[in-house]
């Protein structure tokens, strides 16, 4: 990973849902077999049917049929993911290209794969490896999980794909790699905040959630006071999933943990907006809210 700044080791359990080599090829040919067919622009398009539809034909596929009942359960668990992800790019994309809206949402890797720190400049990159550094001496690590999506100034993407694109580059790859855009680009304001994607939720994804969130706010706070900006705009941080219960509120209704440190600060949450999307419908209204705030 560039800049090597978490040893691999200490970062497996934050990936216990990383998807094994060949299940996501499966789950990328599948997904792009059946959704180069589907009209994602339909606001009455069913996330349930969708994966379902997917699910019976990965389950159809050879290397499927190899599998036990529980290995390819757990193997569907993880595509789930993917597959919610790759169809919130094409829908956030619709958005994207909405006129007036200052924000773009952009797909990230996970943290193995890509330091979301480096989206910053230079300099503020420096004072995020000094704040490390500063850490370290203490024998501890500034360790977290990428947020699935950066929503960040509209200005530094390329909003439209190049021509010619086959289906599969059109609906995985293309969102796959836009960040490498961002790297090195965003200044202090350019990040106007994240979204955790996640089809759906359990205890151990809540507490993903609240972690990522917390630490992104802090490190904000931290760049906030290293540059003496007086008057920051502030970060967001949202969540989705397509089934939202009671307890999944309650738990994401935590703290925002670096605001409780001094009596002079004011208590803000870690996850601003949750929002339960089912259908289509609901993401598309879902960007558009996040997107022009």
């Amino acid at each position: 990973m560039e800049g090597d700044s978490y040893p691999e080791a200490e970062i497996e359990d934050l990936l216990e849902d990383e998807i094994a080599p060949e299940d996501r090829r499966l789950a990328r040919r599948v997904f792009v077999n059946i959704i180069s067919q589907v009209d994602l622009a339909d606001p009455d398009i069913k996330f349930k049917d969708l994966i379902e539809k997917l699910d019976e034909h990965a389950r159809e596929s050879s290397e499927f049929k190899s599998k036990s009942e529980a290995s390819a359960k757990a193997a569907l668990a993880k595509m789930h993911g993917d597959w919610f992800e790759w169809l919130l790019c094409n829908i956030a994309q619709q958005s994207n290209l909405t006129p007036g809206l200052p924000i773009a949402a952009i797909k990230l890797p996970n943290v193995v794969q890509f330091d979301s720190t480096t989206l910053y400049v230079k300099e503020l990159r420096t004072m995020i490896e000094s704040l490390r550094t500063e850490v370290r001496k203490s024998s501890v690590e500034l360790i977290s999980s990428n947020p699935d999506f950066v929503l960040v100034q509209r200005e530094l993407v390329t909003l439209l794909p190049p021509a010619g694109l086959n289906a599969s580059d059109l609906l995985v790859n293309w969102h796959e790699s836009r960040y490498s855009q961002l790297v090195g680009r965003c200044t202090f304001e350019s990040i106007y905040g994240y979204l955790a994607a996640k089809y759906t939720l359990r205890p151990d994804r809540r507490l993903q959630i609240a972690h990522e969130s917390s630490l992104m706010k802090a490190l904000y706070v931290h760049l906030q006071t290293r540059l003496w900006n007086t008057t920051p705009r502030g970060l967001r941080f949202h969540a989705v999933s397509t089934r939202v219960g009671n307890k999944d509120r309650a738990a994401l209704k935590t703290v925002a943990t670096h605001s409780i440190t001094t009596v002079g600060s004011v208590p803000q949450a870690a996850v601003d907006t949750l929002h339960e999307t089912k259908s289509v419908g609901d993401a598309q209204s879902m960007f558009r809210k996040i997107l022009a705030s």
